[in-house]
C-alpha cells in the first residue's frame, strides 16, 4: 500500500473569537486551504468562531496571547502584554514541537505574539494585516518594524492598506489579496420587520458591525434624524456588540437616540447570527464609519444580497463601491448632504434595485470566493514548497 503522506501544518493565531470581518477571513482561509493542509488555531478566548471551527474538524487551543487592544496602549498597558507574550511563548513552543508546522500566520496586527514565535523558531510567517493603525504613532512604528522583520508575506485586505503599510514593509513582502465571499443562504426563520411591528410600507435601513469608535455609529444616529424629518415610514436597526474595552459606546449611543426622540424609529438588535436574513429584509444598507475601515466585509454581504449600500468614502469603500453605480459614497461630517445623497434612494424604489443588482453583479465578478481561495492557495502553497 502507498504511505498516505502527512499534510503540512499550519499554526494559525486570532485576535478574538466572534464572527465578524477577519473572524469570517479566518474561516475562509482554511476553508481554501483544507486539503492541502491542516490546521491548528490558538484564540485568546472561548466563541462562536470555536464552534465553527469545531465543524470544521480543525483543531483549536485557548490560551493567552496578550492581544493588543488601544486600552492598553500606555505603559502600564505594554507592560501587560510583555508579561503575557513571555509566558505564553513557552506554552506556544510547545505547540510546535508537538505539531511542527510548516507556517505561522498571524491574523490581525492585534496578534504580535506570533511574530516572535516565527522569530524565534525559524517558522516561516505570514502576517494577514486587515487594519491601518493611525495612532499612538510610536507603537504604530514598531509594529511597522515587527511586520517587516518578522514576516515572510503581509497579505494586506485592500489597496488602500497596502498604500499605507509600503512604505514601512518592504514590498517583496506584501501581498493585495481582496476578501471575498459568497452568497449566504437565508433560512426563512422569522421576519425582523414582523419582530419589530413595522408595517408593511416602512422602508427599513441599517447598520452593521462592531460597535467602535471608527464605525461611526453617531454618525448613522445623526443621519437617521436628518431622515426622518422628511420621511415617516423610515425605520432603522443597528447590528453587532461592542470590542471588549468599549462597552461604554451602548450607553453613549442610547443616550444619543433618547436625545434626539428617534427611540420609536431606531432599534438596536446586538450581536446577531441570522446575518444574512437581516439584510434580505434591509431596503438599504448603510456603513457609516468615520475612521479608516480597511476593507469591511459587510458591504460585499449586503451587495451579494443585492441590497443598495452607501458607506463613507474612507478605507476600502471606494475600491468596493462605483459610486452612483453600484452604490453611493458619502462623506463624513455633514449629515444633512449624507441624508440629501440617501434621500435619492429612499424616493426611486427602481433606482434602489438598479443599484442593488449592479451591486451584486460588481461582488461576484471582483470579490468572490473563487478569487479568493485561488490568491490564498497560491501563496500559501509556495511558501510551503520551501
Amino acid at each position: 500500500m502507498d504511505e498516505i503522506k502527512e499534510k503540512p501544518h499550519i499554526l494559525a493565531l486570532h485576535a478574538v473569537a466572534d464572527l465578524y470581518g477577519s473572524g469570517k477571513i479566518l474561516l475562509y482561509s482554511i476553508d481554501a486551504l483544507s486539503e492541502e493542509f491542516q490546521f491548528t488555531v490558538i484564540l485568546p478566548e472561548e466563541g462562536p468562531l470555536v464552534t465553527e471551527l469545531d465543524k470544521r474538524g480543525v483543531e483549536v487551543l485557548v490560551m493567552p496571547l496578550g492581544i493588543l487592544r488601544r486600552k492598553y496602549f500606555n505603559l502600564k498597558g505594554i507592560a501587560s502584554r510583555i508579561s503575557i507574550w513571555y509566558r505564553s511563548l513557552k506554552q506556544l513552543k510547545r505547540v510546535v514541537r508537538d505539531r511542527n508546522p510548516r507556517i505561522i500566520y498571524s491574523n490581525t496586527t492585534a496578534v504580535l505574539i506570533g511574530a516572535f514565535l516565527a522569530k524565534s523558531t525559524g517558522i516561516t510567517h505570514v502576517w494577514h494585516i486587515h487594519e491601518v493603525i493611525t495612532k499612538p504613532r510610536v507603537l504604530f512604528r514598531v509594529i511597522a518594524t515587527l511586520v517587516n522583520r518578522c514576516s515572510d508575506r503581509v497579505i494586506v485586505v485592500s489597496n488602500s492598506v497596502y498604500e499605507y503599510w509600503k512604505p514601512f514593509v518592504s514590498p517583496t513582502k506584501l501581498d493585495r489579496i481582496y476578501n471575498g465571499i459568497s452568497r449566504q443562504e437565508t433560512t426563512d426563520n422569522g421576519s425582523i420587520k414582523k419582530d419589530l411591528g413595522l408595517h408593511s410600507d416602512d422602508l427599513l435601513l441599517g447598520t452593521i458591525g462592531r460597535i467602535h469608535p471608527i464605525k461611526g455609529i453617531d454618525y448613522f444616529i445623526e443621519i437617521a434624524e436628518h431622515l426622518k424629518r422628511d420621511f415617516n415610514q423610515l425605520k432603522f436597526i443597528i447590528v453587532g456588540d461592542a470590542f471588549p474595552g468599549y462597552e461604554y459606546l451602548y450607553y453613549e449611543m442610547s443616550n444619543q437616540i433618547k436625545a434626539k426622540k428617534l427611540d420609536d424609529s431606531i432599534h438596536y438588535l446586538g450581536y446577531r447570527t441570522d446575518i444574512p436574513d437581516i439584510l434580505e429584509e434591509m431596503d438599504m444598507f448603510i456603513l457609516p464609519s468615520t475612521g479608516h475601515d480597511s476593507f469591511p466585509t459587510v458591504i460585499l454581504e449586503a451587495m451579494s444580497m443585492a441590497v443598495p449600500v452607501v458607506a463613507t468614502d474612507l478605507g476600502g469603500a471606494p475600491e468596493m463601491i462605483v459610486d452612483g453605480e453600484t452604490g453611493l459614497l458619502i462623506k463624513t461630517g455633514n449629515a444633512s448632504k449624507a441624508a440629501d445623497r440617501i434621500s435619492s434612494l429612499i424616493k426611486d424604489s427602481e433606482l434602489r434595485k438598479r443599484i442593488g443588482k449592479s451591486g451584486q453583479i460588481r461582488q461576484e465578478k471582483h470579490f468572490s470566493r473563487r478569487s479568493f481561495d485561488q490568491n490564498i492557495n497560491d501563496l500559501f502553497n509556495k511558501l510551503a514548497r520551501f
